[in-house]
């Protein structure tokens, strides 16, 4: 809070009166909410992992998929000092190695925050016995004390369990936004949030059902639960969005929008390992050089979530790799600074209206409008496909919003015709004397739809065997792909 001018002795008095007051109330509503979670509570009891390998497909049930989720349990309450803790459970069956961004897994915490791997154990199937506990090692990637684990590749099909906590210091909220949908099918899902009894619990979603609400001493519970999801096939320039929940005390996209306003402050200045990119001698060269500096692979922080931002004097954010929102709001504020025109924008992945859930949770990622000396406007946002000067593919026909002397405004990106953004696909098969079929597979993307290649990694062979192997998933065809 911003102080107000100069104060008298007695209002200084009264003013700390208030204060008290007002600490005792939030004092008094914290105090019937639940102690931190004890390492001694146990959500998956060894029973409970019993059922789900019995009542849940095999993995052979999903062609083209290295992993199912079993079970997935979130669990969100508010503890006596005002700190958000989130807990989480997850069970999984595998075989071989996890793809990319499941193989490493890091619990980041805040500044002034933690977060701890509970559990973190293999288990052999189908007889379910323990083989061994994972090492988990600590860490302060995220500006807090956090915590990782390797997930070991395996020659068997192997389930693994883990639990693992966060604690957001100083929240006095209950806000988050899950992902109802993942790249592997999940057998299970049940989210839980826990508030104070007498609050309102604002939330939006798709995919999850409406919540089972229930009370307790002092708290309210709202329960969501879903069974039997598919992946998600992540399609950007399809209609629709990703499933996903978001919950939040708070309301409003003004609201939104003001939280995101700070975080775009929050990241200035910029780091001097990309500031030595920039030039006010030649603002546009050196721009677009540190432009590619961002967008570069190196740059890319994948062991965080995406949506996370730390703070400037954190060693790692000095040094960088840096997250898609850190690497976008770094080139709002440096570009800025270098004579750019750069106004920032967002994107929602929930419904906007007056009611939504507020917070940066409720976003899917920050963009800028960038326009250099001289030069035409383009917009900006890194991601593992970002081509510098090219509109992403995830924008197209999307809204975007900010803030404006504190009214919301919105811009509608172009979607360009269909033609300009087109995927085609050609059989030529034949059957040859044995009964199989025979022949070849041609692709071919246009516009928008350059993302499923963009998005690959490796050689223009490989992206291209990568992406017919995503199409072909649910296909018999796949079993025969490249013989």
């Amino acid at each position: 809070m911003k102080p107000a001018g100069k104060n008298t002795l007695g209002t200084q008095k009264r003013n700390i009166s208030s204060r008290c007051a007002a600490m005792a109330l939030l004092l008094t509503l914290l105090c019937p909410l639940a102690p931190a979670f004890a390492a001694s509570d146990d959500p998956l009891p060894i029973q409970e992992i019993k059922r789900l390998v019995e009542e849940a497909p095999h993995l052979s049930s999903y062609p083209g998929k290295e992993a199912v989720v079993l079970s997935r349990r979130l669990d969100y309450r508010l503890i006596a000092d005002g700190s958000m803790e989130k807990k989480a459970a997850w069970v999984i069956v595998y075989k071989g190695a996890l793809p990319k961004g499941w193989e490493g897994w890091t619990v980041p915490a805040p500044e002034g925050g933690s977060a701890e791997i509970l559990k973190a154990e293999l288990f052999s199937l189908p007889v379910l016995e323990r083989v061994r506990s994972l090492e988990v090692t600590k860490n302060g990637q995220g500006g807090g004390q956090g915590a990782s684990t390797r997930i070991p590749v395996t020659r068997e099909e192997s389930l693994l369990l883990l639990e693992t906590v966060q604690r957001f210091p100083k929240r006095l909220d209950v806000d988050d936004q899950v992902q109802v949908q993942l790249d592997f099918p999940q057998w299970e899902l049940r989210v839980e949030v826990e508030t104070p009894a007498g609050t309102n619990l604002h939330w939006s979603g798709n995919g999850a059902g409406q919540p089972e609400k229930s009370k307790g001493l002092g708290v309210e519970r709202h329960i969501w639960t879903a069974k039997n999801l598919p992946s998600w096939e992540d399609l950007p320039i399809l209609a629709g969005g990703r499933p996903v929940l978001g919950f939040s005390l708070k309301n409003g996209m003004v609201s939104t929008l003001e939280s995101a306003r700070e975080l775009e402050k929050s990241l200035s200045p910029v780091p001097p390992v990309l500031a030595a990119h920039l030039s006010v001698k030649d603002p546009v060269k050196s721009g677009f050089k540190f432009l590619g500096a961002l967008s570069d692979e190196k740059s890319r922080k994948s062991d965080l979530p995406d949506n996370w931002v730390r703070q400037v004097r954190d060693d790692g954010f000095r040094e960088g790799p840096w997250t898609d929102w850190e690497a976008t709001l770094l080139a709002l504020n440096g570009l800025k600074a270098a004579g750019w025109t750069a106004t920032p924008w967002w994107t929602a992945s929930i419904t906007v209206s007056e009611g939504m859930p507020a917070g940066t949770s409720q976003l899917a990622f920050p963009v800028v409008e960038l326009t250099p000396p001289g030069g035409k406007p383009f917009l900006f946002a890194r991601s593992e496909s970002t081509q510098v000067g090219k509109t992403p593919s995830a924008l197209i026909g999307a809204t975007l919003y900010r803030l404006e002397d504190g009214k919301v405004i919105s811009f509608k990106v172009p979607a360009g015709s269909s033609a300009g953004n087109r995927l085609s696909t050609r059989w030529d098969l034949k059957i040859s004397e044995t009964g199989m079929a025979e022949g070849k597979l041609s692709i071919t993307l246009g516009g928008g739809w350059d993302y499923l290649l963009t998005r690959e990694g490796g050689s223009l062979t490989r992206k291209g065997e990568s992406v017919a192997r995503r199409m072909l998933a649910s296909t018999p065809f796949l079993s025969g792909l490249g013989t």
